[in-house]
């Protein structure tokens, strides 16, 4: 008898993760490789797939209906296949971390670096294909396979891939706007903001910080931000006061908090 794991996933028209029983574990064969997960990471995201559904699939293929999730994903490769039995990087042991998007890596938007915005394929690990809410996952697209620096835990490599990366791609945007001088607005403490903040304090600028739990202020001052405040209107800051707002809500009352407290250009 073939060995079987255990896995949480996506069904739909069900709102809740399902555990999916007696999984055969693959086989990897000519240049796919089996990763054990190592670590999955638990992402707001995750809840959203269950409520709203998966991310739509571009054609010819079609939407999913049933998958196993967890798109923030590290692990060792513990199985390849034959064509990499001689490969010097994806070696038995091999630590790897895994880009969240299946991108082709041929189209105009992939050969500039924009994966994420692929023209030939929307695939995604654990958003609309099975991901790392498993123990072993098998992997036939090389180009996601990012390997992990020594020093970094799988828990670190795999939260990197989203809940760093996404706040990163955002300072990334306006880094050539950030002095020593400027006064930055993060609004949400959790982990996009949160991890925000110790980005942004590389640059040496001045980070106010806001959430409204007040149990987020020693952790988000520990991490690098000036101040903490559950309610900015009652801080010192002024109207238009800030050069650079970072929105890691996304809901009315902090877009327009941002509104108000953005300078005006």
């Amino acid at each position: 008898m073939s060995p079987t794991q255990s896995a949480y996933g996506y069904i739909a028209g069900q709102k809740q993760i399902q555990q999916f029983d007696n999984i055969p574990i693959p086989t990897p064969t000519g240049k796919q490789v089996l990763l054990k997960v190592e670590a999955a990471g638990l992402c707001l995201s995750d809840p959203h797939v269950l409520i709203a559904g998966p991310i739509e699939s571009k054609p010819p293929m079609t939407n999913a209906t049933k998958f196993v999730m967890g798109h923030e994903i590290a692990g060792s490769i513990c199985a390849v296949g034959n064509d990499l039995k001689n490969h010097h990087l994806y070696k038995k042991g091999g630590r790897f971390a895994l880009q969240i998007a299946k991108a082709c890596g041929e189209c105009e938007a992939c050969r500039q670096g924009d994966d994420s915005n692929c023209t030939v394929t929307s695939q995604a690990y654990g958003l609309n294909e099975d991901g790392g809410f498993q123990q072993y996952l098998l992997v036939s697209n090389l180009r996601t396979l990012l390997p992990i620096p020594d020093g970094v835990s799988y828990e670190v490599a795999a939260v990197t891939t989203d809940s760093v990366l996404t706040p990163f791609h955002a300072i990334q945007k306006v880094k050539h706007l950030i002095q020593p001088t400027t006064k930055i607005l993060v609004q949400g403490c959790g982990g996009l903001g949160l991890n925000a903040v110790q980005i942004l304090k590389n640059y040496n600028c001045y980070i106010v910080a806001t959430d409204v739990k007040p149990q987020l202020k020693d952790l988000a001052l520990e991490y690098g931000a000036n101040e903490y405040h559950t309610d900015l209107s009652k801080s010192s800051h002024e109207p238009m006061s800030f050069d650079l707002i970072f929105d890691f809500v996304g809901i009315q009352p902090t877009f327009d908090t941002s509104e108000k407290y953005i300078k005006v250009r």
